[in-house]
């Protein structure tokens, strides 16, 4: 197994972890931290900020179907 990673996946690993250090709702990250569940208000709200960076996807893309081994 080959866990080198290139540079773009480096980039994007950067970019996500950049992502929820300062987008992630702080009440829904000390919820998770506490072992507590998520609203439905929470959930969306969540949903929302992931669909503005373009990230959320009811489903995978067509051309991203034959990837998946269910």
């Amino acid at each position: 197994m080959n866990i080198d990673l290139t540079e773009d996946e480096i980039e994007f690993q950067l970019e996500v972890r950049e992502f929820f250090a300062t987008q992630y709702p702080d009440d829904i990250r000390r919820k998770r931290q506490a072992g507590i569940g998520l609203s439905r208000e929470d959930m969306v709200r969540w949903q929302k900020v992931l669909n503005e960076r373009g990230w959320f996807a009811v489903n995978w893309p067509v051309e991203y179907l034959s990837l998946i081994h269910i």
